[in-house]
């Protein structure tokens, strides 16, 4: 979990946290599965925090798309780990009645699926 502090500190200012996400991305890479656990637990936790989920969530399709991408090229912990972002949206847009992004999670849920079954 980010500390409070380390997350207003980043999430406070958009060029900041612009350049820690692109960070972030920027250590995906197809053969580092651990990696991309940790990016996307990294996500999962920034939920806990109001500047952090805000910043998810007004980046949420681009966030998404790269969880997307990235599904099939990881092991089960990693795929675990996505999941968990794709649950912390669909609560968020649950509680806030955000029908757009609810509709937008749906296809994102179509296609994992798609997904876990091309991989099985």
């Amino acid at each position: 979990m980010l500390n409070a502090d380390v997350c207003n500190y980043l999430f406070e200012n958009e060029a900041r946290s612009n350049e820690f996400i692109s960070e972030l991305f920027g250590q995906l890479q197809p053969d580092q599965t651990a990696n991309i656990m940790l990016i996307f637990r990294t996500l999962t936790n920034l939920f806990l925090n109001d500047l952090g989920e805000k910043f998810l969530v007004k980046n949420s399709n681009s966030i998404l798309a790269k969880l997307l991408i990235y599904l099939p090229l990881t092991n089960k912990n990693a795929q675990v780990a996505a999941t968990n972002v794709m649950l912390n949206y669909c609560v968020y847009a649950y509680r806030s009645n955000d029908q757009q992004l609810s509709f937008y999670l749906y296809e994102c849920y179509k296609e994992f699926v798609d997904i876990q079954f091309e991989s099985d």
